[in-house]
């Protein structure tokens, strides 16, 4: 998600860790609590038609990482009922 430099850097004073090219496939857990995330790295497939570089993932790179709690953030503003 595009971010300007000093959002990148505020979020990394943070704690905030970025997985650059990762994917998550599978969230794990169960009684309705996560546990973890399945991942898998990606790599840049060539340009579309319209000159987008799709990820593709890479077979063989799956890994978890331990979390207990998730978002996802598909815009860049949260909801109105959010705020």
């Amino acid at each position: 998600m595009p971010a300007e430099e000093k959002e990148k850097v505020q979020a990394l004073n943070n704690g905030i860790h970025f997985l650059i090219l990762t994917q998550p496939v599978k969230y794990n857990g169960g009684g309705g609590h996560l546990e973890s995330i399945s991942c898998r790295r990606t790599r840049l497939g060539a340009p579309d038609a319209s000159g987008r570089r799709r990820p593709e993932e890479i077979p063989g790179t799956e890994f978890e990482i331990t979390a207990d709690f998730a978002v996802e953030a598909l815009a860049s503003r949260p909801e109105e009922e959010l705020r």
